[in-house]
């Protein structure tokens, strides 16, 4: 249950950085929900929060923390296979990605 609860989290930060940075710059609501909608899955929703554009890559802002390649196990594969880590130190790697993310809005 962990990582789906860690997935949520991830997501709606992504979503939440997505759609703030979006409509600031003027884009139609309809426009924003259609594209976020179309990116399935959780690396084009990141690179949707992180640069605009699903295709992008983020590799290089992943690898920039050592927590949120972790993170993004835990709410990744983890989600399917179970977690086998630290619960603890799950959700804090969790945590610590959700306020990079949210950093990225400000």
């Amino acid at each position: 249950m962990l990582p789906w609860l860690c997935r949520s989290a991830v997501e709606t930060a992504a979503r939440d950085v997505y759609f703030a940075r979006s409509l600031s710059a003027g884009r139609e609501r309809h426009e924003v929900e259609s594209t976020w909608n179309k990116a399935r899955n959780q690396r084009q929703r990141l690179a949707l929060a992180l640069h605009g554009d699903p295709e992008k890559s983020i590799d290089r802002w992943i690898g920039a923390k050592p927590w949120r390649r972790a993170a993004l196990t835990v709410a990744g594969p983890k989600v399917h296979s179970g977690l086998t880590s630290d619960p603890k130190g799950a959700v804090r790697d969790v945590e610590r990605l959700v306020d990079d993310l949210r950093a990225e809005a400000r």
